[in-house]
């Protein structure tokens, strides 16, 4: 008698092996999902560290007072917030140290927050803060500034001496 040998995999090994593919992709999907998420609001944070650091070496360097306006996410239609970083020294018939750019007061830097980051919070007398040709805050403007994602939270804080501290939360309560 010979023996019959069946080859390949059958109807209901092939569903099963197609189920569990696609729940590991899945699986995978979502946490590489939040993974570029807490890489871009990494990114972001570390940016606007950077932009303040500009800033002070810009009034540094020029000798002037920089202003940096920031308009969260609650006082901007369709925005998720902003912020620009400008020279505050009267030219072109602009007021000096007034905290407005106006005349021709050169605009360093303005930037928006992308869509998946929020600007929710400025603790900075009127949104404003700035450097002093010292380095040290204008007017002693000295606050924080708050991001946020889906999942993180980051605080931004500008001290007396004109340096930038973050922190971050999972929670936006318990800041580390």
């Amino acid at each position: 008698m010979k023996l019959q040998y069946n080859a390949g995999f059958s109807l209901l090994e092939i569903l099963s092996i197609m189920i569990l593919l696609g729940i590991m992709g899945t699986i995978i999907f979502i946490k590489m999902s939040q993974l570029i998420d807490e890489y871009h609001i990494n990114s972001i944070s570390q940016q606007l560290i950077s932009d303040f650091y500009f800033a002070r070496s810009k009034a540094i360097s020029l000798n002037t007072n920089i202003v940096i306006s920031i308009c969260n996410a609650n006082n901007t239609i369709n925005t998720n917030g902003s912020y620009k970083i400008f020279i505050d020294n009267g030219e072109g018939g602009g007021i000096s140290n007034n905290w407005i750019q106006d005349g021709n007061e050169k605009l360093l830097i303005y930037r928006k927050m992308p869509k998946s980051i929020k600007l929710y919070t400025c603790t900075f007398y009127n949104n404003k803060t700035g450097y002093q040709p010292d380095g040290s805050p204008l007017k002693q403007r000295w606050g924080s500034l708050y991001i946020k994602n889906k999942s993180k939270f980051y605080r931004m804080t500008l001290i007396l001496t004109g340096r930038v501290k973050l922190y971050y939360s999972n929670n936006g309560i318990d800041w580390k």
